[in-house]
C-alpha cells in the first residue's frame, strides 16, 4: 500500500516537471520571436513608432484644444473689413485728406484706381476713386472718424468682423504635432542603415516639412489680416450731395414726392435744353451762314437765268422742246 502511494507521488512530480519545462520552452520561443520582430522594426519598420507618437500627441493636444475652446485663448484673432461709399465736391482736397489720414494712422494703400467720366466736356468731369487701404487694427476707428469732414459726405459704411481664433490655434497645434514628427523622423533617420527605410523616412520628412510650410504661411496671412484691417473706399465727385431720404409711408406722401420729383425733372430738363442751346450757338451760327449762302447762290443763279432768257423761249429747255417737235413732224 505504501509502495503504491510513493509511486503516485513520483508520477505527479514527473508530470509537474514536464509541464514546467514545456512552459519554459514556449516562453523562450516567444521571447526569440519578439526579439526578432523588434529587430525588424528597428531596421525596416520605424515609421510605426512615429505614427504611434503622432496619435498620442494629437490626443494630448486635442485635449488642450478642448480646454481652450471655451474662449480662454491667449489672444483673439479677429479680422475687420470695412466698405464705405463717399461723395465729395472737391476731389483734390478729399484726396489730400485721405493721404494724410492714411499716413497719420500708420496705414498704406494696397490698390488704387481713378477714373474720369467727363465725356466730351472735360471741364465738368466727374472723377471716381476706388481705393483699398490697410490700416493697423488699433487705429481703425480713428481712421474712419477722419473720413467724416466737410469735404466728404458718407453715403454708406459697412463694417464686418470675422473670428479666426479657433482656426488659428488649430493650425498652431497641427504645426507643433508635425514638428514633433519631424524630430522623431530625423532621429530614426540617423540610426537607419537600410536604404529602403532611409528613402521612406526622407519622403515622409519632405511631406511633413511641406505641410509645416503651408500651415505657417496660413498663420502669417491670418496675422497680417488681424494686425491690419482692410478698408475699401468708393469716392465720387459730385456737384451736390445726395441726402438720405426716408421712404414715404402713406399713399398721399408718395403722390406728393412723385409730383416733386416730376417737377424737378422737368425743371432740370428745361435748364439742360437752354444750356445745350447756348453751348450749340457757335455751331448753329456756322450752319446758318452756310444755309443762307446756299440760298443766296440759288437765287442769284435763277436771276441770271431770267435776265438771259427773259421770256423763257430761248432757254435750253425751250430749245430741246422745239427739237423734239421737229423730229416728230
Amino acid at each position: 500500500m505504501k509502495k503504491k502511494r510513493n509511486c503516485r507521488i513520483m508520477i505527479m512530480m514527473i508530470v509537474l516537471l514536464l509541464i514546467s519545462s514545456l512552459a519554459g520552452c514556449g516562453a523562450a520561443s516567444n521571447g526569440g520571436a519578439y526579439d526578432k520582430n523588434y529587430g525588424n522594426a528597428e531596421n525596416s519598420g520605424m515609421l510605426g513608432d512615429s505614427i504611434f507618437e503622432e496619435d498620442s500627441y494629437d490626443k494630448e493636444t486635442s485635449d488642450e484644444k478642448n480646454d481652450t475652446s471655451s474662449g480662454e485663448y491667449a489672444e483673439r484673432k479677429i479680422v475687420y473689413t470695412v466698405v464705405t461709399e463717399l461723395q465729395t465736391k472737391d476731389f483734390d482736397a478729399a484726396m489730400d485728406i485721405l493721404q494724410t489720414e492714411i499716413q497719420s494712422n500708420g496705414g498704406y494703400i494696397q490698390s488704387q484706381k481713378q477714373t474720369d467720366d467727363g465725356g466730351i466736356n472735360s471741364k465738368y468731369s466727374r472723377r471716381t476713386l476706388t481705393m483699398v487701404v490697410r490700416v493697423p487694427s488699433e487705429n481703425l476707428e480713428t481712421f474712419l472718424s477722419g473720413l467724416k469732414n466737410d469735404n466728404m459726405h458718407t453715403l454708406s459704411l459697412s463694417k464686418d468682423s470675422k473670428d479666426l481664433t479657433t482656426e488659428y490655434y488649430d493650425k498652431e497645434i497641427r504645426i507643433e504635432s508635425l514638428k514633433l514628427q519631424e524630430e522623431r523622423l530625423l532621429e530614426m533617420l540617423s540610426k537607419a542603415t537600410d536604404l529602403q527605410t532611409m528613402l521612406e523616412l526622407e519622403k515622409r520628412l519632405a511631406d511633413i516639412r511641406y505641410e509645416i510650410e503651408s500651415f505657417t504661411k496660413e498663420l502669417n496671412l491670418i496675422d497680417s489680416n488681424v494686425n491690419y484691417s482692410t478698408i475699401t473706399i468708393y469716392m465720387t465727385e459730385v456737384v451736390e450731395y445726395v441726402e438720405t431720404v426716408e421712404e414715404p409711408a402713406s399713399f398721399g406722401e408718395r403722390i406728393v414726392e412723385a409730383f416733386q420729383e416730376s417737377w424737378e425733372g422737368f425743371y432740370d430738363g428745361i435748364q439742360n435744353f437752354v444750356v445745350w442751346i447756348v453751348y450749340a450757338i457757335p455751331t448753329l451760327l456756322v450752319l446758318a451762314v452756310i444755309v443762307v449762302a446756299f440760298v443766296l447762290l440759288i437765287i442769284k443763279l435763277r436771276k441770271r437765268t431770267k435776265e438771259k432768257y427773259p421770256n423763257g423761249q430761248n432757254t435750253p429747255n425751250a430749245h430741246s422742246q422745239n427739237d423734239n417737235r421737229q423730229t416728230k413732224n
